[in-house]
């Protein structure tokens, strides 16, 4: 098959080279420096999945496809991922942020759109939900933290149990909850003024409607009855309302519970924003006062310890990490975090800096003793019970740094 990129020299893996496990792809060959991964259809390709959990950015090709549009699409990858910065190959592997975004700046739309799915257990998806479990709690994060930005797909009830969106919304008895409400007629009697739906009306054995309070007949409408409107009976319980309630039943997980405004919840497309494609080439901007990168937090503390030790500059850290009984996973972990920092900065200065490290938040006080940082801390912090925090000199901080 000819191409425009067939004299194109091209590094590749096949299935025969990496059917080994993970842990020789990263020890031992270097994966990450492919340019496209080669797959025999024919074959097991159960390291797919796991492959593609680190390195979703690399096309992958069957051996035997002869569709020109697949190999075009992939040599297009190819040429655009050459252009990433070689510190940032190194790194797709083992940072889960570069990894994603390099994935969307490869992709000709550049965005995670959410897609309903009735065979999913949340009833939504994005594309790498599957290699990634986590990945609606990932891109919110990366979205917090200038990432992505993100656009409304839909908004919808969801499970508070399971979060799932898949919900039978129905209408229930107010009284019993039972779903086996009936609407019908309401009947008024004239003589009695007793009133109720058609169904108490009507005599067991007879096509004729008696009243049930006082046993006459009734046998003209508009004579002797009337029917002013509808109501609601329920052939479980037997009352009779006006309304009815609405109810959710999640076919997830199979709970029941009476939807409110709390259940609704807003879903999203994310999209790779600028600030995304300049931490994917590893450019520096501080126009944020959270800081989001290993690269960008040790770049930032060694200039302000520096600048500290020459000055003699009077400054505080305040360490923050979660305290929790349960322990969060890896994505939770960084949401909480991000959550945290996001309200915290309504509350700083300019010159106050929080910043993302790992797992840890640290909140940077320049010209703030001991004293006032622990003032700090008490006033501004102590209403977050989910967090553990720490109070030392930047000095002092760095012999643990």
């Amino acid at each position: 098959m000819k191409t425009e990129f067939e004299h194109s020299t091209v590094n590749y893996f096949s299935e025969e080279t990496i059917s080994a496990p993970p842990q020789r792809w990263q020890k031992q060959m270097r994966p990450e420096l492919s340019d496209v991964i080669l797959i025999n259809p024919h074959k097991t390709t159960d390291w797919i999945g796991e492959f593609q959990r680190h390195y979703p950015h690399i096309p992958i090709v069957t051996m035997k496809a002869d569709d020109d549009t697949t190999l075009k699409t992939a040599f297009q990858k190819i040429e655009k991922m050459r252009q990433l910065p070689s510190q940032t190959i190194e790194m797709l592997g083992h940072d889960t942020w570069l990894a994603l975004l390099a994935y969307l700046w490869l992709e000709e739309t550049q965005s995670f759109y959410l897609m309903l799915d009735g065979q999913h257990a949340a009833g939504y998806r994005y594309s790498l939900d599957s290699t990634y479990q986590e990945l609606p709690l990932l891109l919110s994060s990366m979205e917090q933290i200038g990432l992505l930005t993100k656009t409304l797909a839909n908004r919808a009830y969801q499970c508070h149990q399971c979060q799932s969106i898949k919900l039978l919304i129905r209408e229930g008895c107010l009284a019993c909850h039972s779903d086996l409400v009936i609407e019908q007629p309401l009947i008024h009697h004239f003589d009695c003024a007793y009133q109720a739906v058609e169904q108490q009306f009507i005599r067991t054995g007879a096509n004729t409607l008696q009243c049930p309070k006082c046993r006459e007949e009734l046998k003209h409408l508009g004579v002797d009855h009337d029917k002013p409107g509808a109501g609601y009976y329920c052939q479980s319980c037997e009352l009779t309302h006006s309304d009815t309630a609405i109810q959710a039943d999640c076919l997830n997980c199979q709970a029941q519970f009476v939807p409110t405004e709390s259940h609704l919840v807003n879903l999203y497309h994310y999209h790779l924003s600028s600030q995304g494609i300049q931490y994917l080439f590893n450019k520096k901007e501080n126009s944020s006062n959270l800081i989001h990168s290993n690269s960008e937090f040790n770049q930032f503390y060694e200039s302000y310890l520096s600048l500290a030790k020459s000055s003699k500059l009077q400054s505080a850290i305040i360490t923050l990490t979660l305290a929790l009984t349960v322990t969060p996973t890896p994505a939770e972990k960084i949401h909480l975090l991000l959550s945290i920092a996001e309200q915290l900065k309504q509350q700083l200065t300019p010159e106050q800096i929080i910043t993302f490290h790992w797992d840890t938040l640290y909140l940077l006080l320049p010209g703030s003793n001991i004293q006032e940082a622990n003032e700090f801390n008490q006033s501004q912090l102590a209403a977050f019970d989910t967090i553990r925090t720490s109070v030392m000199d930047i000095l002092e901080f760095s012999r643990f740094s």
